[in-house]
């Protein structure tokens, strides 16, 4: 399931039982305003739950009886091979951490080379991010390097290098990023197996990019606080 930001925190006193008619339908609007108030993930597919319980032959390669794609996400590069892996009922998760614990599915990249697997985002210019995710290795790979990138033509707005990921258990990463006054072509997010050699596999899953809400999204909820200090006021 895609991460959704939601403001819902309403405080107590809008729910007052003494309050006017006029009064309640006022509170009401804005606790449905602050409601509708979300920071969408701009990211696809980003935890690998799109037809994941597809992905069923062992040990999850795309391709063959599985699905020939990743649902919104591209295989570019050469070497090696992409697939999912997941604990749902099923499938298999060869390719995992030892801990699995913090993702349900996730996609995996397995094999020196330059391969990929990629998604074109589209941002708004001006515009502050929230980028998460979740890496690892696989479970007694000796050196497994991974990389997450995302960039158009000519500005990296993110890059957390070439990292050795753990094996033992998913890491969790984030970072902020500013989107400029344009945009210099599309601005993709490609995830990278990096190790040397040999069968070392990355991988990734609930990767969210998010933009950060404006001051005037909480300004909103300030309205009720103030609303609620007028009516003590008389």
């Amino acid at each position: 399931m895609d991460i959704v930001r939601q403001v819902s925190s309403v405080p107590e006193e809008l729910h007052d039982e003494h309050n006017t008619p006029a009064q309640h339908h006022c509170n009401r609007a804005l606790v449905l305003s602050a409601s509708s108030i979300t920071a969408a993930n701009v990211v696809t597919n980003g935890d690998f739950s799109v037809d994941a319980a597809l992905f069923s032959a062992f040990p999850g390669y795309r391709g063959g009886s599985n699905p020939a794609e990743i649902p919104s996400w591209t295989w570019t590069g050469t070497g090696g091979n992409i697939g999912v892996n997941g604990t749902l009922a099923g499938m298999h998760s060869p390719f995992g951490p030892a801990d699995k614990s913090a993702a349900t599915t996730w996609g995996f990249l397995q094999g020196a080379g330059t391969a990929q697997m990629a998604q074109t985002l589209t941002l708004t210019i001006n515009t502050t991010y929230d980028i998460s995710f979740l890496a690892a290795g696989r479970d007694a790979n000796g050196d497994t390097k991974g990389r997450v990138v995302l960039a158009d033509n000519s500005t990296p707005y993110y890059d957390s290098g070439i990292t050795t990921w753990d094996t033992a258990a998913f890491q969790s990463l984030s970072s902020q990023f500013a989107s400029g006054a344009s945009f210099d072509g599309p601005v993709v997010l490609p995830l990278s197996n990096t190790s040397p050699a040999g069968d070392n596999t990355v991988n990734y899953s609930n990767i969210v990019v998010d933009a950060v809400p404006e001051p005037s999204t909480t300004a909103l909820l300030g309205l009720g606080g103030i609303a609620l200090l007028l009516r003590r006021r008389k």
